[in-house]
């Protein structure tokens, strides 16, 4: 019979999810982590990693120009948790077109230790601000060292989402997905 950690592996597995990992400790602010499994500098996705030195070298600035699964999203994150590193408190703001796209970057996200906040599932402009000041009031109490936050481009594009993000004391990070759309 198999114990608890082998059926989570086979579950993983089946499921085409990286290899589990154990849960975050508690005492420990919530923090953008690269998975261990990414091989980013070199091999097959070496690509990955010359884009996140280039974003660097531009000033962590730009546009990552690569073919469709290449690993855009992957590259964006590993940015982002880069970024965390040197920031004092960090929101990162990702914007999709589509709901599609956005429950895959909330998938995506979560392999980097974080639970995004998708403010699409969120009901009307009061919800989407009261959730937007609850990750500000984390990442400002130590309690997240990064806060994710996943809108539509119509929500990105709203005067009531902008004025509220700029209320919040930390450093920001827009990912456009589709930024030609």
């Amino acid at each position: 019979m198999p114990n608890e950690t082998r059926l989570q592996a086979i579950w993983d597995k089946a499921h085409g999810l990286p290899p589990h990992t154990a849960p975050r400790d508690p005492s420990q602010p919530a923090a953008l982590t690269i998975p261990p499994h990414l091989s980013y500098e070199s091999g097959d996705f070496a690509h990955q990693g010359e884009a996140v030195r280039a974003w660097e070298a531009a000033g962590r600035r730009g546009i990552l120009e690569m073919a469709t699964g290449s690993g855009k999203t992957i590259a964006a994150m590993i940015c982002a948790a880069r970024l965390q590193d040197d920031a004092n408190g960090l929101i990162v703001v990702v914007s999709a077109p589509y709901r599609p796209l956005i429950e895959q970057w909330c998938d995506e996200i979560r392999q980097f230790g974080v639970d995004p906040v998708n403010l699409t599932a969120v009901g009307g402009p009061r919800a989407r601000s009261r959730e937007i000041g609850h990750a500000g009031r984390r990442v400002r109490s130590g309690v997240s060292r990064a806060e994710v936050l996943v809108v539509s481009n119509d929500t990105l594009c709203t005067d009531e989402f902008n004025r509220r993000l700029a209320t919040l004391p930390a450093d920001k990070l827009l990912v456009a997905d589709e930024c030609h759309n």
